[in-house]
């Protein structure tokens, strides 16, 4: 006798097509982040209109899979400086509605002010508010220009020459290239990810597995084996037994790498 599967879809009459189940379909299949070589990839910039504000460019993206575009400049007030640091966030939210009310807008997360600011979380939660990051803010004490303040954090991803996005690997090391999605879905003890000597700014890798309960971390090494130190956003691959989404970026001084508990 045959059994049904878990889920399946889209069919007529059957989990109807509609915006959560949307997301979820195209998840492991394409990457979030801004669309490469499309206008002016959503860059952010400081706003000629405000002194206490940002200015985000043309582009287009996928943010928890659903496309966005700009194609006019936008321009975002910042709330003023205070008497201590701050660190805002840009982002791209996606907001689910009832129908006709969901919607993806642009906005700035206001950090808490302290002597040693951090960078404010994000929301991501399908089905309710999901948050992308394009850029933080520096807000010193006591100063309402942004202008030199901007630190990008956009992830672009381009197409490949080859147009071969999704790459799958085995073992326990990898060494990818610009662009392109890497996937691994054995259980691993240990990952070591070698990158490239000279860093690019694109520099964006997908790495999918699923740990053993003896996974010991990812260690990062350049092509001659250096070790490099890397910064961490997220709780970087420490729960056993899990499938994780990894993505490793240049953000101009660092590699910075991202997990997400798939």
């Amino acid at each position: 006798m045959a059994i049904n599967c878990d889920r399946y879809g889209f069919f007529n009459g059957i989990y109807g097509l509609e915006q959560k189940n949307w997301a979820d379909y195209w998840r492991s299949i394409i990457p979030d982040g801004i669309l490469g070589g499309i206008k002016d990839e959503m860059e952010v910039v400081a706003s000629s209109t405000y002194v206490s504000g940002v200015s985000v460019k043309t582009g287009e993206a996928m943010v928890d899979n659903h496309r966005v575009w700009i194609n006019a400049q936008k321009e975002l007030q910042l709330p003023n400086a205070g008497s201590q640091n701050r660190i805002d966030l840009i982002v791209l939210r996606v907001v689910y509605g009832n129908s006709g009310a969901s919607k993806v807008e642009l906005d700035a997360i206001t950090g808490t002010a302290q002597a040693s600011p951090t960078v404010p979380a994000l929301t991501q939660i399908t089905g309710s508010t999901y948050e992308f990051p394009l850029a933080r803010v520096y807000r010193p004490a006591g100063s309402n220009n942004v202008a030199g303040q901007i630190t990008d954090m956009r992830y672009v991803f381009h197409l490949p020459s080859d147009g071969n996005m999704i790459v799958g690997f085995s073992g326990n090391s990898v060494s990818p290239l610009n662009d392109r999605e890497y996937r691994n879905n054995n259980a691993l003890s240990s990952l070591t990810v070698y990158l490239p000597v000279d860093p690019n700014s694109s520099f964006i890798t997908g790495l999918n597995f699923t740990t053993g309960s003896n996974f010991s971390g990812v260690t990062f090494r350049k092509y001659d084996s250096t070790v490099l130190t890397v910064k961490v956003i997220g709780d970087l691959l420490v729960v056993p037994n899990k499938r994780y989404n990894v993505v490793i970026y240049w953000d101009g001084v660092n590699y910075v790498a991202a997990s997400k508990n798939m």
